[in-house]
């Protein structure tokens, strides 16, 4: 049988074997995920910035602000990017100086140079997850929420 004959025999089968093929879930980029959804985390970051400016702020404002410095550092960890560090850092020491106001004054709030600094941390955080992967920003979610469930368990025995 020469070449030409077994293709002729295989096609038939060869089609029969292609729809055997299981499909894959691609992974679209961050900005694309976030445009198609209009871009609603980086709504609530802004809202969270402004609470924080008009000193309207409330725990739940304080605790994404934490949220984003622990995605960033999950983030680096699963990278292995050091250059997230000093980013991290930082909104480590401004939470810091908000919850220091907060335990002062009752109030959660700051000042200009402490706004404008939650400004740019906050376009810097919209602008890294804009350049990962959807799947990147999902683990890093779930470990998240395991981290928070721990947490709650703790608490609660």
């Amino acid at each position: 049988m020469n070449r030409a004959q077994r293709r002729k025999q295989n096609f038939g089968k060869q089609a029969k074997r292609n729809k055997k093929h299981k499909s894959f879930h691609a992974s679209v980029p961050m900005l694309v995920n976030r445009v198609v959804n209009d871009n609603i985390e980086g709504k609530e970051e802004l809202a969270m910035v402004n609470a924080f400016l008009f000193g309207t702020a409330q725990q739940s404002d304080y605790d994404y602000l934490v949220r984003m410095a622990n995605m960033l550092n999950i983030a680096a960890k699963y990278k292995g990017a050091e250059n997230l560090k000093p980013t991290v850092d930082a909104i480590n020491f401004l939470a810091a100086l908000i919850l220091e106001r907060y335990q002062r004054t009752g109030k959660f709030g700051v000042d200009s140079e402490e706004r404008d600094a939650l400004r740019s941390l906050v376009v810097f955080y919209d602008a890294f997850w804009k350049r990962q992967t959807t799947n990147l920003y999902n683990d890093c979610v779930a470990e998240l929420n395991e981290f928070y469930d721990e947490i709650k368990e703790r608490r609660a025995a």
